[in-house]
């Protein structure tokens, strides 16, 4: 386990995961892990801590870090029924 930055890349409240790009990575993360913020949107900047398994990186303990102003507006991916 190590503690790590990136960039949420995408993210569907309604599915309950998303991914956080960190540069050559895409890390994989549940909405049970965010922390504080409930609904993390496309560009928002959060710190993680990343663990290895066999199907690639996943992260825990996702805080939010900072947040476009841009995307307070809608989730990063709506589910339209």
């Amino acid at each position: 386990m190590k503690t790590a930055e990136g960039m949420v890349d995408w993210f569907n409240l309604y599915k309950g995961f998303g991914f956080i790009n960190m540069g050559n990575k895409r890390v994989y993360f549940r909405k049970k892990q965010i922390v504080d913020a409930g609904v993390l949107y496309r560009g928002d900047m959060v710190k993680f801590q990343i663990f290895d398994s066999k199907k690639g990186p996943f992260a825990k303990r996702v805080c939010l870090v900072s947040r476009q102003a841009k995307n307070k507006g809608g989730f990063c991916e709506k589910t339209v029924s």
